[in-house]
């Protein structure tokens, strides 16, 4: 019995060996093939896909011990890899969707049979059971992540999965509980947890605003369970009769709160206030008064009058101008941007507290190689960061530290270029590439000092010393999600906000060979947005994938028609201003600066939901009430979520000679939009539904007003010349007062 134990072993210890091999050689010939194919994703190859099928060989032979191990190679193997999902629809406009390798293999051993499932248990389980035990112990619910993301095969795993969909739920959490739901319920060890997993799953349903999928649950639950009962208050509760009776019966005896959205948070600390980018605020503002507090935001009356003259001339050709620079704001300080500084103010009083120099940016980070000469003008450059660059633009706090992209170029002075050389001599493969800098400064020392910084040449661990952060990073759980160009691909990298340390990366999708020479994607200042325990990457070349943060997996991809051909020059006309993914309940939002249209998508699973030409739209200025409002040069127009049709009553007509300014913020079902009426500044109102513009007010400082957050009663306007503080209005006092 020894002797065939160790034969067993040897086998199994072999064949993972091979499996190790095999897809490690795979990953290098699947890069290889992309990278001259211009496929956006490494597609697993015959001998990746070979390990998961000879898992599920020795899966019907009764070899379960191997079978495991070589499932378990392909989740610990440092690649995945995307197939495209079947069913593809036939609408060209649908894209296509891709589901990753590793999820398959969990999902087989999810479904393995009862003896396999007890090689697993018996390789596994008594681990994950202590680690479980001890997570448990402490309350620690990263701890209960870790036996779910290492051990999901096991008892203790399944029991993880169960606690944390449990816990999501009580904290309203409700796609992020249905995900650990379906999870468990498609896995051998479902009927442990029945028939309560299914209510509580149908719970979260109904909760997160899905009441057709909460009624498909129950009816399904009532067939397989007709006998139920369940102990609620106290009291014993059956199962309905009808099927026609499901939603009522379970809005009976579970209530139907508002889903998860809640309200927004009291800090402004990334672009579109929050980690789902819904740009929320509340209160109007007060224009009946002059501003609290004005900060310059050009750094010279040369540069002021230079970009007040570029306005002018968006608005003569009657394109939308909406500055790239967007303030933040963290308790009583507000960060702003400028074309030459970053600069801390107090929101009380509008003094500066600190502010830091930033150097002009160096051809090669902004430009591309053979377009260096139009950009080598000083004014054309610093006019590119206030209008064209959302990637300089663009900032994000953690609340104790503000987090920004600098010294962009490529090696140009003697310094850098004798790093370069070095780098070159100690790694001959290496190329020159451009790079910028991801760097951190003390939000609450009163001198901006810089905490840390990573990339740029000379950086000592490498690849970060010729990367290209494409955006700033979303602070989310004590960690940094940045998106970045390394090489040919585009990468998740995931870095410490105390140190900067690198903690781990994935990478995304390859960049096709047409857009490596005329990289407009680094410019679109391109992070990630989250709901629901769901990371959305958007990656600027024609993808969008969906990254779990707690397991670190690939989740699914979707891939669409990247209309727009790469140009050799920033140019944000005819294109979507900013490329950040929206999320709302169970949709996903993507306007890629690539594409000529706007996509809707299944948070969970990617699947394609509808697609909207964009036209002459600028922008996507929220999603409220079940319509997405997006911004025209001449008009707005609200596009029905379930649909992707224009909702009743719109578009609503801008009135001649009237421009949209900036991004506003939405609120109590109304929308304030920055406006530039002939050189002067107003404040549009928009009310959703229904639709109507209820009143134009003139800015009060006689500015026109940009990019617009909200924050402790008051709301903050920065442009390219000023930036500035109005208090909220009086919800109590009417117009006739005013």
């Amino acid at each position: 019995m020894r002797d065939s134990w160790s034969d067993l072993r040897a086998r199994a210890t072999g064949l993972v060996c091979h499996a190790a091999m095999v897809l490690a050689v795979a990953s290098s010939l699947s890069a290889q093939v992309v990278r001259e194919s211009g496929a956006r994703f490494a597609p697993p190859d015959r001998q990746s896909l070979g390990v998961l099928a000879t898992s599920q060989e020795l899966l019907d032979q009764g070899r379960y011990s191997e079978a495991v191990q070589l499932l378990v190679a392909i989740l610990e193997a440092k690649d995945d890899y995307f197939f495209m999902a079947a069913n593809q629809a036939d609408d060209p406009n649908a894209g296509r969707q891709y589901q990753s390798l590793k999820n398959e293999a969990r999902s087989v051993l999810s479904r393995l049979p009862p003896a396999a499932q007890q090689a697993y248990e018996l390789r596994f389980g008594a681990a994950a059971r202590r680690l479980l035990d001890d997570a448990l112990a402490d309350g620690d619910i990263e701890q209960a992540l870790d036996v779910q993301r290492r051990y999901f095969g096991s008892a203790a795993g399944y029991e993880a999965t169960y606690l944390l969909g449990c816990y999501a739920l009580n904290q309203g959490r409700f796609l992020t509980a249905i995900r650990h739901f379906q999870t468990l319920q498609s896995s051998s060890a479902a009927a442990r947890y029945e028939p309560e997993l299914s209510l509580k799953l149908a719970i979260c349903w109904l909760r997160a605003g899905e009441p057709a999928e909460s009624q498909a649950v129950l009816v399904d639950l009532q067939q397989r369970f007709p006998q139920a009962r369940f102990a609620l208050g106290g009291r014993s509760v059956e199962l309905f009769r009808r099927s026609e009776d499901a939603l009522e019966w379970l809005r009976n005896i579970a209530g139907e709160p508002p889903a998860e959205n809640g309200a927004p948070s009291a800090a402004w600390t990334t672009f579109h206030h929050d980690l789902a980018r819904r740009g929320r605020g509340s209160g109007k503002p007060n224009l009946s008064t002059q501003p609290v507090w004005r900060q310059a935001a050009a750094d010279h009356i040369e540069l002021a009058l230079a970009l007040q003259a570029q306005r002018d001339e968006f608005f003569r050709g009657a394109e939308v101008a909406v500055p790239s620079l967007t303030p933040l704001a963290v308790d009583d300080t507000v960060v702003m941007r400028t074309t030459q500084r970053l600069v801390a103010v107090d929101f009380k009083t509008g003094k500066r507290l600190w502010q830091v120099d930033q150097p002009a940016p160096q051809s090669g980070a902004a430009t591309t190689e053979g377009a260096n000469d139009s950009f080598s003008s000083y004014w054309v450059q610093l006019k590119q960061r206030s209008w064209l660059d959302m990637s300089y633009g663009s900032i994000s706090s953690d609340g104790r530290a503000v987090f920004v992209l600098e010294s962009s170029g490529t090696p140009s002075k003697p310094q850098d270029e004798a790093l370069a050389r070095q780098q070159r001599l100690s790694r001959p493969t290496v190329t020159v590439r451009p790079y910028n800098v991801l760097s951190a400064y003390d939000l609450l020392s009163r001198q901006g000092q810089r905490l840390w910084s990573v990339g740029g040449v000379g950086d000592a661990k490498p690849p970060l010393d010729q990367l290209v952060f494409l955006g700033p990073p979303l602070p989310l759980d004590g960690q940094l999600y940045v998106i970045a160009e390394i090489a040919d691909a585009i990468h998740l990298v995931v870095f410490s906000p105390r140190s900067g340390e690198l903690l781990w990366s994935q990478q995304l999708a390859f960049i096709p060979a047409d857009r490596r020479d005329r990289p407009v994607h680094r410019f679109r200042g391109i992070s990630p947005s989250f709901a629901a325990g769901i990371l959305i990457c958007p990656t600027g070349v024609g993808a969008a994938v969906a990254v779990e943060p707690s397991t670190r997996r690939l989740l699914w991809a979707h891939e669409y028609r990247a209309a727009r051909p790469p140009g050799t020059t920033i140019d944000t006309s005819g294109t979507w201003t900013d490329s950040c993914a929206v999320i709302s309940g169970r949709r996903v939002l993507i306007t890629p600066g690539e594409s000529l249209q706007m996509h809707c998508l299944d948070l969970l699973d990617g699947s394609h939901r509808w697609s909207f030409d964009r036209g002459n739209v600028a922008f996507l200025a929220c999603v409220d009430r079940d319509v997405a409002l997006v911004v025209g040069d001449r008009e707005l127009t609200a596009i029905e979520l379930n649909t992707g049709k224009i909702a009743a009553g719109w578009p609503l007509q801008l009135p001649e000679g009237v421009l949209p300014s900036g991004r506003g913020y939405h609120g109590d079902g109304r929308y304030y939009l920055p406006l530039n009426v002939s050189g002067e500044g107003e404040l549009a109102t928009i009310q959703l539904d229904p639709p109507a513009i209820l009143d134009r007010n003139r800015w009060p400082s006689g500015a026109i007003p940009g990019n617009l957050i909200c924050h402790q009663g008051q709301v903050v306007s920065q442009n390219v010349d000023w930036l500035e503080s109005l208090p909220h209005q009086d919800p109590s006092e009417s117009d006739a007062d005013r």
